[in-house]
């Protein structure tokens, strides 16, 4: 969606976290990851001739609210395509930067069903009893996104033996349909990239990820996957 001549800014710190994603380092907001804004500015003035694209992503980069607008401000004035990756777990900021046209594309990253149940036995970055609230937000975020005329890609990994069902997916699939014109991203599990934890788990062969994307496509027709 991107094209290959982008740039990234990666975050740290995050309110989600899964060990078959997340590398740990990028999930704490310890000072040592602590970067002064103006340095990450110079670094963007520097591939501003190379680069129009500026892809956010890491941990959740919505809970550095002012960080995130700040730099979201910048790149837009210096003429950059901005994306964010982000779990929509903070509506209001994500309502607000697409308002003011901060973003052009958000990628959604929806890695469970939206249940407390798949959140308890999932997430990693609390011992939390009840999902109730963000769960809640994550589907105001959806509509705030289906409402909005911005770009959307909302991303699932298929991981065997944790996310690899086909119910597992049209669970997914079903909360973020009524979104207009966005794409659906199947990723398959990458065990070079996630915490210890999942890092022997085998990854899904092409042939699994080709029959999970043509059960979605024959159950939901008028949905893009990639």
């Amino acid at each position: 969606m991107l094209g290959n001549n982008s740039s990234e800014i990666h975050f740290v710190g995050s309110n989600l976290c899964f060990p078959f994603v997340d590398d740990e380092e990028n999930l704490t907001m310890e000072s040592k990851y602590s970067v002064d804004i103006k340095h990450i500015k110079s670094e963007i003035d520097s591939v501003k001739n190379i680069s129009k694209t500026m892809l956010i992503k890491n941990g959740e980069p919505c809970l550095q609210s002012l960080g995130l607008k700040t730099l979201a401000k910048y790149l837009k004035e210096k003429g950059f395509f901005v994306a964010l990756e982000t779990y929509g777990t903070k509506p209001n900021l994500i309502e607000s930067m697409i308002n003011n046209k901060l973003v052009d594309v958000v990628t959604l990253k929806l890695y469970t069903p939206l249940q407390d149940n798949w959140l308890k036995k999932l997430n990693k970055c609390s011992l939390k009893t009840d999902y109730k609230d963000i769960i809640e937000n994550i589907k105001k975020t959806i509509k705030i996104m289906g409402e909005s005329k911005i770009k959307v890609n909302v991303r699932t990994i298929v991981v065997p033996s944790l996310v690899y069902r086909k119910s597992d997916l049209n669970s997914i699939v079903k909360n973020v349909i009524g979104i207009n014109n966005f794409t659906y991203e199947l990723v398959a599990f990458d065990p070079t990239k996630c915490g210890k934890v999942y890092s022997k788990v085998n990854a899904p062969t092409e042939d699994f990820m080709n029959e999970m994307k043509l059960d979605l496509e024959q159950k939901f027709p008028s949905l893009r996957i990639r």
